[in-house]
């Protein structure tokens, strides 16, 4: 047998500090008030990224009627700075005709609602979603057709929110000279094409609704920064993503408020349908598909619905 004994703990000398639990459990306590306020507390210190998620090929109308291209982009959502410094900021917006013969689109509608009206009025607003009384646009301003249709570049500024918030950007017919677009009609274009071709070539002065031509979501984060879709049409997995990601921003007693606010704003893309603003280096791109007045001829099908579109020699 060995004479060695056990090893054994050694005794803690009489008159040792010993754990302070008290500082530990205060500070273990901290950590854990710490850890639930940041969670709970929107976060807007640094941008999200949403889910790129490559859109649906649209289908077709029955009519052969409006179909917008599909724009595929790797990043579906994409956060840029506000530029300017002071209580107002802002960007450049570019205007960008996006010529398509023999498929009417957004620039047909307007001219054919200003053809027929007796108040020619066209305005770009950034507001809210969802009207109110008393409610006045972070930007309004009339936009002339000549800059839609040929293109061009305007500087958009706004006063810098101090606060996220769900907005949208608007494209409308303004002759009620409200300066506001969300208090606006909104329908399909196709069905405003229609409607052009059962008033015919009466006179002007015809009653026109005013009425929403493009719209798409835009966010601000309350740091500077603003965001906006770059695919089009939305994927309902971005929308659902975005929905999620809303938390970031809103206190626990908004956010099921502004997720309704976000739901409106899909209604809203989903009618109107327009192509995405994109972000560029030079600004932020509005594509504004249309005909440019090029005059387009066809061929009928059996079925009674117009084939084989191509461009008039006239």
């Amino acid at each position: 047998m060995s004479g060695r004994h056990p090893k054994q703990r050694p005794k803690r000398r009489h008159g040792g500090r010993g754990p302070n639990w008290i500082a530990i459990g205060g500070a273990a306590l901290g950590i854990v008030m710490a850890l639930a306020w940041m969670l709970s507390a929107p976060r807007t210190d640094a941008p999200f990224e949403l889910q790129a998620i490559a859109p649906v090929e649209r289908p077709p109308t029955a009519q052969g009627g409006v179909t917008h291209p599909v724009i595929s982009k790797e990043v579906a959502w994409v956060m840029r700075a506000l530029e300017g410094s002071g209580e107002r900021a802002g960007f450049e917006m570019v205007f960008r005709p996006r010529i398509e013969v023999c498929r009417e689109g957004d620039l047909d509608a307007i001219k054919g609602d200003l053809d027929l009206s007796e108040v020619k009025r066209v305005i770009l607003t950034i507001e809210e979603l969802v009207p109110s009384d008393g409610q006045v646009p972070l930007y309004s301003k009339p936009v002339h057709f000549s800059l839609l249709e040929r293109g061009g570049n305007l500087r958009v500024d706004l006063p810098r929110p101090a606060a996220p918030r769900q907005l949208g950007l608007f494209i409308c017919k303004d002759s009620s000279n409200t300066g506001r677009c969300n208090d606006k009609k909104v329908m399909r274009i196709d069905e405003i094409l229609m409607e052009h071709q059962r008033y015919g070539k009466k006179e002007a002065g015809v009653l026109v609704d005013d009425r929403v031509y493009f719209f798409q979501y835009f966010f601000v984060d309350g740091n500077g920064s603003f965001a906006t879709f770059q695919n089009a049409p939305v994927a309902k997995e971005t929308f659902a993503n975005l929905s999620e990601k809303l938390a970031q921003y809103f206190p626990v007693e908004r956010l099921e408020a502004e997720r309704q606010v976000l739901q409106q704003a899909q209604n809203t893309i989903r009618k109107v349908d327009s192509l995405p603003l994109l972000t560029e280096k030079q600004g932020v791109a509005a594509l504004l598909p249309g005909t440019g007045g090029k005059k387009c001829t066809f061929s009928m099908g059996p079925n009674g619905w117009p084939t084989s579109f191509r461009p008039s020699s006239e």
